[in-house]
């Protein structure tokens, strides 16, 4: 008598994976809030009244303690375009304009902008989390999916998803563009590329990986020749962005000079200067500084080491990771290096593969380890507004 083949899986096994998978993301997210309330309530009054008469705010006026703490540094600037838009020689100049869009969008439903930016951020990473780990276990297995998002939610950046920032929304474009990518649904990829640089700048890389999928098919005869053309999507993007600089301020690279005017003068002027790399990052000062902070330089080294895990196993993250790992570092002194590594995915994916090995355990509970504490120390700092990114 044949062997009873084995039963199909039960179809309730993918939902009940995502719900594990999206009820994890939500505890760490309420572990935030936690330790941030009960910072407030156990710990000695250390609210930065100093940095925010020093910083602009949006709505003016000072506020309440909890009002001011949930609208920390560039959320007050994220705010201001979402109600006033783009205006001439104004720092917010310096933020892209998908974000503000987005919350302006969501005030007209909820009534106020801060609520909503809330609201979206939080949902836009939520998707976007449950994505990448659908995304990696596809390509990895579950272990590899577990140890990998395990590693982006206790990552010290990851704070910012739970904030009204930008990162969300750029993690979620980027987990989709990928997710696209590897099913070959290049006119859906091209969309959410073109959409990257709105977002951030360091958006408009994600057209090197689509621009290798695209011509590495061609070349293999399983698209044709009409799909190239969406290689250039993503510029197109970036153009729509000096557009809508150029009709708000009458400067299409307002949004450049505005960025000259913050601590770090972040400039791309930066990028023909070879060595000025180096000198950064070897210019550290004690504890969590502006641009001298040797934490920010530690996460370096860790999307640098992440690189070698990439080049052969993944080069469409390779080919992307590289320049949005090092522009950023270049131009802007290492400034919020933090809070800009957080989105990049592939990074955490190279070192959940890598760590998955069953001898390396404990390396990963240390790694694990020292970034939940180097996490909680952000939130402590972030809500009573000293500088973390």
């Amino acid at each position: 008598m044949p062997p009873t083949p084995p039963s199909p899986p039960s179809p309730d096994c993918n939902q009940y994976r995502l719900s594990t998978v999206v009820l994890a993301i939500l505890a760490a997210k309420l572990l935030v809030f936690i330790t941030g309330f009960l910072s407030v309530i156990l710990l000695p009054p250390m609210f930065n009244w100093g940095s925010v008469a020093a910083n602009f705010h949006w709505p003016p006026g000072q506020g309440s303690l909890w009002f001011n703490m949930l609208k920390t540094w560039d959320v007050n600037q994220y705010l201001y375009l979402s109600e006033a838009g783009y205006q001439p020689g104004q720092m917010a100049d310096a933020m892209y304009p998908l974000w503000p869009f987005l919350i302006r969008m969501g005030r007209l439903l909820v009534g106020d902008s801060l609520l909503s930016a809330f609201l979206l951020s939080n949902l836009f990473s939520l998707a976007a989390l449950a994505i990448y780990h659908r995304l990696v276990a596809g390509e990895h297995g579950r272990r590899v999916a577990d140890l990998s998002l395990a590693l982006c939610l206790a990552f010290p950046g990851a704070l910012f998803y739970c904030l009204a920032y930008s990162e969300s929304l750029f993690l979620l474009l980027t987990v989709c563009f990928y997710a696209a990518l590897r099913k070959r649904c290049y006119v859906a990829a091209a969309i959410l590329g073109l959409l990257c640089p709105l977002t951030r700048a360091i958006g408009i890389f994600i057209a090197l990986p689509l621009a290798l999928s695209i011509w590495n098919d061609w070349r293999a005869r399983k698209i044709r020749f009409r799909y190239l053309p969406l290689a250039c999507v993503p510029a197109i993007g970036f153009g729509c962005y000096f557009m809508i600089m150029y009709l708000s301020t009458g400067n299409a690279f307002a949004g450049f000079e505005a960025q000259g005017s913050y601590i770090a003068q972040v400039s791309i002027a930066k990028l023909f200067s070879p060595l000025l790399l180096i000198n950064n990052f070897f210019s550290i000062q004690y504890g969590h500084t502006f641009m001298s902070s040797p934490i920010d330089r530690l996460w370096f080294v860790m999307v640098i080491v992440s690189l070698f895990f990439m080049c052969k196993n993944d080069t469409p993250g390779f080919i992307y990771v590289l320049p949005a790992a090092l522009v950023p570092a270049i131009t802007t002194s290492f400034m919020s290096y933090t809070r800009y590594m957080a989105p990049l995915f592939p990074v955490f994916t190279a070192y959940g593969a890598f760590l998955a090995h069953p001898r390396r355990k404990f390396a990963f509970w240390c790694l694990m380890g020292i970034m939940i504490v180097l996490q909680f120390f952000f939130i402590i700092r972030h809500i009573n507004y000293y500088w973390v990114g």
